[in-house]
């Protein structure tokens, strides 16, 4: 219903049809269903609950979406890298570092695909922030959005779990043995041994600084921004080399 139709004129008549939206008019234009607000006092945007509710919605869903995508593939690949690593697993190895780096670009890439148009394709809560404190990003946003990613980010690890649930044990040692150091890391980022707090820290904020760097690049109206079914494109490349 965002289209709109110059000089076309509705009869303020409602149709026999269900939905609220669609108005007849006397003309065969009218069979698209398209209408112009400005002239209806008929019409609404919200003719139902549902169409109240998705508006607000439909950021955070997209966030969701994006976060569960991006743990999908990223952590899916770290567990067939590195499970299948196992000879009790795998005969032989089923990917390597490189597949894994792969598909956490690749993840990344298709969350900021499926959700850059509902929500502006954050997908991480440090581009969230970020975009809040450089870029004019309404800060009231900023919790749901955190809270939408952090879910998405949840459940898309959480199928890939389900997924290897039995390589994992195999793996571990037992259906009732988890542990940081054999699989922990599958799911998520841990200091090493030598590293300070301070240096694990550093080490984060420099990675976060590149994407955001490589995001603001490709968006930036001022740099001659890439087009936007580009930029997903360009967010692979530099989520590979980080």
């Amino acid at each position: 219903m965002a289209d709109i139709v110059e000089n076309l004129k509705p009869t303020h008549r409602r149709s026999e049809t269900s939905s609220p939206f669609y108005v007849a008019h006397t003309n065969d234009v009218s069979a698209m269903g398209l209408v112009d607000f400005a002239d209806c006092d008929e019409c609404s945007r919200y003719p139902n609950r549902w169409s109240n509710m998705r508006e607000y919605i439909c950021a955070p869903a997209a966030e969701f979406m994006g976060a569960f995508i991006l743990c999908l593939f990223g952590c899916g690949g770290n567990c067939q890298a590195n499970l299948s690593a196992n000879t009790k697993v795998s005969a032989s190895p089923a990917g390597d570092a490189l597949t894994s780096n792969l598909c956490w670009s690749l993840g990344l890439s298709l969350g900021v695909w499926i959700s850059a148009n509902y929500s502006g394709g954050h997908v991480n809560p440090a581009v969230t922030i970020a975009s809040a404190t450089m870029r004019g990003f309404p800060w009231k946003k900023v919790p749901i959005y955190i809270l939408a990613q952090l879910l998405g980010a949840l459940c898309g690890a959480g199928v890939v779990y389900a997924t290897y649930f039995h390589q994992i044990n195999i793996v571990e040692g037992g259906s009732n043995i988890r542990t940081v150091a054999v699989t922990g890391g599958l799911f998520a980022t841990y200091a090493a041994d030598y590293l300070t707090s301070v240096s694990a820290f550093f080490t984060e904020f420099v990675g976060g600084a590149m994407l955001l760097t490589g995001i603001w690049m490709f968006t930036d109206k001022k740099n001659g921004p890439a087009p936007p079914g580009v930029v997903p494109v360009g967010i692979f490349f530099v989520v590979l080399a980080i």
